[in-house]
């Protein structure tokens, strides 16, 4: 028989059928047999027999997704005519129950079931509908089930389907909407008035459409009114509330995909309605040089605090007091303007600095400020030839619209400047020297045109040249911080955030150009934090690469260098040999990390460094781990580098805080003051390097505050000021959003004030008792506390244990020590490295004391023992001591000494790692000195140490004052001379108020013998803050 004509075999969208057809050919036959070959496997997957009047023919019940071939053959007697072959695939089956679960704001878990048959790939498919021109697609592995998208934006609906392929044909689910919950927002601050709440927070990043703040008044903790508003921008004001009541405040976002974020609650309090303060005379003096003097008993407080006092200055001689409406004016508006009263001075109450210390009076010259053109509330020269007159004004609350003030009456008429005609030969002078000073400044021009052709536009930004604020450097004496810092907490920090506004915009107008050119924008981890052109660390240039010197990094001033700091951003992946050949080419050799890698399932930082012993390559360093040791907040690590082309190695300290959240502060000041110290301590010891690097995630926020805190302890110590702000605008000239919240700007101020409250024996003291006296008012002071049974010595006495037992106890080192309970307060508390990594008991107390100067730090050690002999000696070796006071306890008639732990004459004494020979005694009226020396068997050094060994006295005695005096003068003269003096040790198993006094003592002489002054009560209260149970005795 003729072949079958036509054969066709088609797939008709099912998974598992194809549909076969064929044409009747001439001639006869007894019908037609069909076979159908799996041709992948090569096998019979059906056949059968059909009659010859049909021609198509269905086979059902086939695998999905794969390839078959057909034969056709006509059938007649015993001949039979096969057909060509032909071939088709069955269309792959889908995944079924697939399904979308947003986890977090950005991120998409899709699951579903597994995939019959076979389907050469199957690919998911994500749809923006924002962006529908570019779907995302990703190819599956065979047998996967699931796939995280990660990098999505909240507050947007996406749509996610997943699509089989096999051989021409391919199936796709149906799409799945999926919404992105919107960012919660970060950092709400409330600040209360008596009748408003102004809210501000951080942006959310994302599609935002609105914010939604939800309302509550609060009587007795339960709700009674709502309100609800929607605002585009990341603030709120919320007017018409009701003074000094409670509200709850729910601030969501909302995505524009209508979703809303988690709600982010708080409490907020308006505060209590001020009233003007009441005025008790109207009388007061006014000096012929415009200085108004303001007495302390001027007006009442029984309305509340007096926060501000002003100057209201007019010359109007028919006004008899100001009115409310002068607030708004200022010093332009009456010297350049037509207004002729205006507010000249505001300042803090100056009364308030202390209760034992206040001023009865406070003289405020007026007309005594360069104010050019400021507009805002400036102490400008008063006008010629006019008459002034002055009223002062209290304020409870100041508002320039609405503030609660009280005024005097004004003054009789002054002055503002010598009405006293001019004489002909003045004028004359007058004239000449006006014309000359015309003549010179048509010669600058002049001169300054013919250079401008010649030299090219300078590169410096025009916006670093031409921006300013009035009263950048704004310096606070650090006597007077303290009551700076309460004046700006007051009001729920209203003075701090406006003072952080005043910093929003700093620097922001300056190019950056070089980010934001396409072939470096993915070099940078959040695409807002872009370095500024004129300060970004350029590195070598690779090859023809022109953008291979790019790096997310800026060159920061420091206290002593304009170039001290880098600050960057954590390194990403593809950014990770970049930042190696930074910390190459700039010869870093101190790294700051701030951050975690991986904080509440983001990646801040990727891991940039090897964290095993074996080297690893990054480019053209190579980084070798040496050692690491971790405490509680930080991990230290040491690496070696190798630059594989230059032959050449160095080594670099890697310093990571752990402890400071993202967009946050950390728990407490004495961890990061703490860590700090121990950065010091490592620039110093690596003066020769380049500078130290500073990073944490974006390298502005917490990067920005760990700079600004080193720059403002350091000025702190050398100027006796501190100038946050002038210091954060600095930072920000440099590097954009440099300090980056509020809080941070706070957390930085409560550093400063916990350093001068902690270190009275600088003078840098807030408590109010502290009054260094002059050796010549001494005896006086001393006669006046030791009247009437020496009370005066007993308030203040009372004080000291009071504030020193107030310190906070350590959390460490609890383990219960055979001779006494004593624990070292944190703060103060002596951490070494090496002494952790080793077998370090933890028995041994010791705490770490400041001295009066730098050249004066003791360590004071309760001990040793037996159990901690291996400690102490251990200790002396680590810390560089050169000279130990051993305290001998006093021994009643009778008594059994305690075993010695220190070598006898002629003598050694061995430990683990080091041998403490005693070589010659020499006895002196009162006390020993021994010449030990000391040899660290494993390093092969030697020291030489000096012991001196003295009797403590009875507590039922006195000391000898002139032994103890002389004894301290010995110890001195024998420490040596260093450029950074070791600490001196003092220890003793019993007599901690003994040891305290000694130290005490030792400071107090060094005070009249440099400052020529007596501070009993400040060197005992550091002491006490300290170790309270080294306090003295009365």
């Amino acid at each position: 028989p003729l072949p079958p004509a036509t054969v066709r075999l088609l797939s008709m969208g099912h998974p598992d059928r194809l549909s076969a057809s064929w044409g009747a050919a001439a001639g006869g036959r007894d019908g037609y047999t069909l076979t159908l070959y799996h041709a992948q496997l090569g096998t019979v997957a059906a056949a059968t027999s059909l009659g010859r009047d049909t021609h198509n023919f269905t086979f059902m019940g086939l695998a999905p997704g794969s390839k078959y071939v057909l034969e056709v053959v006509s059938m007649a007697g015993s001949y039979q005519t096969p057909a060509g072959n032909v071939s088709n695939w069955t269309s792959p089956s889908v995944p079924k129950n697939l399904s979308a679960v947003a986890e977090g704001n950005n991120t998409m878990l899709i699951s579903w079931g597994s995939v019959s048959g076979q389907q050469d790939e199957c690919q998911l498919w994500l749809r923006d509908p924002r962006n529908s021109t570019l779907p995302w697609r990703h190819t599956l592995g065979r047998g996967q089930v699931h796939h995280l998208l990660q990098g999505l934006i909240p507050g947007r609906n996406y749509s996610v389907s997943l699509s089989c392929v096999a051989g021409p044909y391919w199936s796709s689910t149906k799409p799945l909407a999926v919404a992105m919950e919107p960012n919660p927002v970060e950092d709400v601050h409330c600040l209360p008035e008596s009748r408003s709440l102004y809210l501000n927070w951080t942006s959310s990043p994302g599609d935002v459409e609105a914010y939604e703040v939800v309302t509550e008044r609060l009587s007795d903790g339960l709700p009674t009114s709502k309100y609800v508003m929607s605002t585009p921008t990341s603030e709120a004001s919320l007017e018409g509330l009701g003074p000094n009541s409670s509200y709850r405040i729910v601030v969501s976002t909302v995505g524009m995909n209508t979703m809303r974020s988690q709600a982010v609650t708080l409490l907020c309090n308006t505060t209590m309605e001020a009233l003007p303060p009441p005025l008790r005379a109207d009388v007061f003096q006014v000096e012929a040089s415009s200085t108004v003097i303001i007495s302390s008993d001027l007006f009442s407080e029984e309305n509340g605090q007096i926060k501000y006092y002003g100057v209201v200055a007019t010359t109007n001689d028919s006004l008899l007091r100001p009115t409310q409406e002068i607030m708004s004016s200022t010093w332009y508006d009456h010297y350049y303007g037509t207004e002729d009263s205006y507010l000249a001075v505001l300042i803090p109450n100056p009364f308030h600095l202390s209760p034992r210390s206040s001023p009865e009076t406070w003289r405020v010259p007026v007309g005594t400020e360069e104010c050019g053109q400021s507009r805002a509330t400036c102490n400008g020269k008063l006008k010629a030839n006019e008459q002034y007159r002055f009223s002062i004004a209290a304020f409870t609350k100041y508002d320039p619209v609405a503030p609660a003030v009280t005024f005097t009456m004004f003054s009789a008429a002054g002055s503002g400047a010598d009405a006293t005609p001019l004489s002909m030969p003045i004028i004359a002078g007058i004239i000449g020297g006006f014309l000359l000073t015309l003549a010179a400044i048509f010669a600058l021009v002049y001169w300054k045109q013919l250079r401008a052709k010649r030299i090219k536009k300078s590169s410096l930004p025009q916006e670093m040249v031409t921006y300013s604020l009035r009263n950048v450097h704004r310096p606070v004496p650090i006597q007077n911080f303290k009551q700076y810092y309460e004046m700006k907490t007051a009001s729920a920090n209203h003075a701090f955030f406006q003072e952080f506004e005043e910093l929003k915009e700093v620097g922001k107008e300056q190019p950056k150009v070089e980010a934001e050119l396409p072939a470096n924008v993915s070099k940078n981890r959040y695409p807002h934090v872009l370095p500024y052109d004129h300060s970004r660390v350029k590195l070598s240039q690779l090859g023809e690469d022109p953008h291979s010197d790019y790096i997310n990094a800026n060159f920061i001033p420091g206290y002593t260098s304009q170039q001290e700091f880098i600050a960057t951003q954590g390194p990403l992946k593809k950014t990770i040999e970049d930042f190696w050949r930074l910390v190459w080419e700039q010869n870093v050799c101190n790294i700051i990390m701030l951050t975690v890698c991986m904080e509440n399932g983001r990646v801040l930082c990727d891991h940039y460094w090897p964290s095993e012993s074996a080297p690893v390559s990054y480019g053209q360093v190579w980084v070798h781990l040496l050692s690491q040791s971790s405490s509680e907040e930080w991990t230290m690590r040491e690496f070696k580098l190798w630059h594989e082309g230059l032959r050449a190695e160095r080594h670099v300290s890697h310093l990571h805080y752990t402890a400071w959240p993202d967009h946050g502060i950390p728990e407490s000041t004495a961890s990061i003051m703490t860590f700090r110290e121990l950065v010091r301590e490592h620039i110093q010891s690596t003066k020769d390097a380049g500078p130290t690097l500073v990073h944490c995630s974006a390298g502005v926020g917490r990067t920005g505050t760990f700079i600004a805190l080193d720059r403002l302890l350091q000025q702190m110590k050398q100027e006796k000021v501190v100038d946050t702000f002038g210091v954060v605008y600095t930072l920000r000239m440099n590097r954009y959003l440099m300090i980056q919240t509020l809080s941070q700007y706070i957390f930085l101020h409560s550093c400063v004030l916990d350093k001068i409250l902690e270190e009275p024996l600088l003078g840098l003291s807030g408590t109010e008792r502290s009054c260094p006296l002059p050796l010549k008012s001494f005896a006086q002071h001393y006669a006046q506390k030791a009247a009437k049974s020496r009370v005066g010595f007993l308030r203040e006495y009372e004080a000291v244990k009071e504030e020193g037992s107030s310190a906070t106890s350590s959390s460490g080192n609890q383990q219960t020590h055979p001779s006494s309970s004593i624990l070292p307060y944190d703060r103060s508390r002596v951490k070494f490295s090496l002494l952790e990594q080793g077998a370090f008991s933890g028995l041994l107390q010791m705490w770490r004391v400041l001295g009066c100067s730098s050249s004066r730090e003791y360590l004071a050690v309760q001990g040793p023992d037996k159990l901690t002999v291996e400690d102490f000696w251990t200790l002396v070796w680590e810390q560089d001591i050169h000279t130990i006071l051993t305290l001998l306890p006093w021994q009643e008639k009778g008594e059994v000494p305690s075993e010695a732990c220190w070598p006898l004459e002629g003598d050694s004494l061995c430990t683990k790692t080091l041998t403490i020979q005693c070589g010659i005694e020499k006895l002196v009226s009162g006390w020993r000195c021994i010449q030990l020396k000391i040899k660290h068997e494993k390093k092969a050094k030697e020291r030489q140490v000096q012991q001196f060994l003295y009797t403590l006295w009875s507590s039922k005695k006195q000391p000898d004052v002139q032994s103890l005096v002389e004894l301290l003068t010995a110890v001195r003269r024998c420490m040596p001379h260093r450029k950074r003096a070791s600490p001196l040790l003092l220890h003793c198993s019993g007599g901690m108020s003994q040891m305290g006094m000694l130290i005490s003592l030792d400071c107090l002489l060094h005070q009249m013998k440099t400052e020529r002054i007596v501070d009993v009560y400040g060197v005992t209260l550091q002491l006490a803050r300290s170790c309270c149970l080294m306090t003295p005795t009365l």
